[in-house]
């Protein structure tokens, strides 16, 4: 599911730092600004249990395995 935010742009970015994510203006981006990939991989307790470069092979391949281990708990 995605969540996208709009509002005020000091706020975007103190919400950017809170969720790992790295966020900065780029007036070639569609809306005006660009985001890293970073996918980050929460329980249903909220706790953090992976997180991986969205862009690179190698890092989604070790996510979609921790993706199957977390689900193997539940």
């Amino acid at each position: 599911m995605w969540h996208f935010v709009t509002g005020d742009k000091q706020k975007i970015f103190g919400i950017a730092d809170d969720y790992f994510v790295a966020a900065m203006e780029d007036s070639g981006a569609p809306g005006g600004f660009d985001h890293s990939g970073r996918l980050i991989l929460v329980d249903k307790d909220r706790h953090i249990r992976s997180f991986c470069e969205g862009t690179i092979e190698e890092e989604v391949n070790a996510f979609m395995k921790d993706i199957d281990k977390l689900l193997e708990t539940y």
